[in-house]
């Protein structure tokens, strides 16, 4: 069984408390930008590029995860406007996160002259890399837990932090485990496929939409009181979005090589 987190709080210096939750963001944003200096080393164009892209990458990813989650929790967020820049409590939504920086990294690449696909291609396994991490920092504030689980590899959640609707409840799936095995795995297909494939047309990008798209789609399921309409939760639909976009590139790929 996965023991309960032990709290949010990693260290207190007088008034000043660290996070588990802003340390594992950090330590995921450093481990995903060290992937992409590896990776343009030995482009001079690109490594004089790639940290200023992924700078204002970062910072509009926070923006956009944020400005999602609320979005999608707005039916608490409304009665409680001072917790809506209080990130270090959690909620930072992938997809929001997801859609804002490749919208930055387009605008970029074009002020550079650099091919947009390339750019994404190279971001698609150092933002693998950092969801991993970024996944621990959900343990740590009790914030990405599944159904009801009773086996070995469940998750014990404290009372506090138990939905309403399974107080009587100790232990739940982990999903924040499911996902970062999960994108580790996807990570290390991206990797194989990075020395057959090139990443400047766009079919890494691909295989990243189809990839993270179906996790987060399957992983849904096993959560509750998400928003949604029709069969699917929000986040399914905008999964199903990343999974078609996926496709249309893929598809696009193979009707640009027969022509060339």
């Amino acid at each position: 069984m996965i023991p309960q987190s032990p709290g949010y709080i990693f260290i207190s210096i007088g008034d000043l408390a660290i996070t588990w939750y802003g340390l594992c963001i950090v330590i995921a944003a450093a481990a995903g930008l060290y992937v992409l200096l590896r990776k343009t080393q030995h482009n001079k164009k690109l490594s004089e590029s790639i940290f200023d892209i992924a700078l204002w990458s970062i910072v509009a990813g926070f923006i956009g995860a944020r400005a999602y989650h609320v979005w999608n929790e707005w039916w608490w967020y409304h009665d409680h406007l001072d917790h809506v820049y209080r990130i270090w409590e959690g909620g930072l939504a992938i997809h929001g996160g997801l859609l804002a920086s490749m919208l930055v990294m387009f605008l970029l690449a074009r002020k550079k002259k650099i091919l947009f696909f390339q750019i994404a291609g190279l971001f698609a396994p150092a933002l693998l890399v950092a969801q991993a991490i970024g996944r621990w920092g959900n343990y740590f504030n009790e914030e990405l837990f599944g159904k009801p689980l009773h086996t070995w590899w469940a998750l014990h959640v404290s009372l506090s932090a138990r939905p309403v609707q399974y107080m009587a409840e100790q232990t739940f799936h982990p999903l924040f485990l499911y996902e970062m095995v999960l994108n580790l795995l996807l990570f290390a297909i991206i990797m194989i496929a990075w020395k057959k494939l090139s990443p400047t047309r766009g079919v890494i990008t691909a295989i990243y939409f189809i990839g993270y798209g179906a996790i987060r789609f399957a992983l849904d399921f096993f959560r509750f009181d998400q928003f949604g309409f029709g069969p699917f939760t929000l986040a399914q639909w905008v999964s199903l979005c990343l999974i078609f976009m996926g496709g249309v590139l893929l598809y696009y790929q193979r009707f640009w090589y027969k022509k060339g």
